[in-house]
């Protein structure tokens, strides 16, 4: 697949661009979930990668590469609020802040 070749040859915008198109025809594709979140995590779009591991975990996926690459945002986003002078308590509690809203709000059906 050509999502799994710009993937590994770190063409990381192609890789995303490949995922988006698979989505219009299967929006809840896991690999390609993954492979997105992945992506964008590689382009430190922090925040959007986390959100595609979040709905991952929120369809019953929870492997060992999903806590990894967990872990890898989270890590990436304290690093670089770091780097713009925001303390790690503060990163730390937006973190937090948004896994409560996302608790709180209504599904989508």
């Amino acid at each position: 697949s050509s999502g799994i070749n710009a993937e590994y040859g770190e063409e990381w915008q192609a890789a995303i661009a490949s995922c988006n198109k698979a989505f219009w025809i299967e929006p809840d594709n896991v690999k390609g979930l993954f492979r997105r979140a992945r992506a964008l995590c590689a382009l430190r779009f922090y925040e959007e990668s986390q959100s595609d591991l979040k709905k991952l975990i929120g369809m019953g996926e929870n492997g060992s590469e999903i806590r990894a690459l967990m872990e890898e945002v989270v890590k990436g986003r304290v690093e670089m609020a770091r780097s713009e002078g925001v303390s790690m308590r503060a990163v730390l509690r937006q973190i937090e802040k948004e896994e409560n809203k996302e608790l709180t709000e209504p599904v989508k059906s």
